[in-house]
């Protein structure tokens, strides 16, 4: 049996919409009565490509922090599981570059689908930056409002209540 991601060639429409669907009702229990929450899996960026084959409408939201400071926190946090390269500070420049690298290239696939928000920016100027996310999810709430089949993993996975946005 082919594993993934060489398995993805042989799929067809109809599987990449179960995939979906999958994740949605599997998520469930994480929106409660929320039809929205973020999943925040760091690793999730190497996959922009199958989230964007089975959940079509997704938009992402990279979140990024200084490379030192980044590699600082992963390297004095002990990972039980996944986190291999975090125990090394040459694996960590290594995989922190290759995922600049890999998420430029998914922005050039998909430009109006991630929005990169900068930690250091939102310290430094809250206000300004969060009214700038707002106008991007004001962007997807009429998308929503248009009627569009949004089944995002933000608006599947944003806990937030957008009817409390002025559009």
């Amino acid at each position: 049996s082919i594993g993934y991601p060489n398995n993805i060639l042989s799929l067809e429409d109809k599987d990449f919409i179960g995939y979906g669907d999958s994740y949605i009702d599997e998520t469930r229990w994480a929106r409660s009565s929320k039809p929205y929450f973020i999943d925040k899996m760091p690793n999730n960026f190497v996959h922009i490509g199958l989230i964007k084959l089975i959940l079509p409408n997704a938009k992402i939201i990279d979140a990024r922090r200084n490379p030192l400071d980044t590699s600082f926190s992963c390297y004095k946090q002990y990972f039980a599981k996944g986190q291999h390269f975090t125990y090394d500070l040459d694996d960590i420049s290594r995989y922190y570059k290759d995922y600049i690298r890999l998420i430029d290239f998914w922005k050039k696939l998909f430009p109006n689908d991630i929005y990169t928000i900068n930690y250091e920016d939102v310290i430094q100027n809250p206000n300004k930056e969060i009214e700038i996310a707002i106008l991007w999810i004001k962007n997807l709430k009429l998308m929503y409002l248009n009627k569009l089949n949004l089944r995002t993993l933000l608006d599947q996975s944003l806990t937030l209540d957008l009817s409390n946005i002025d559009s």
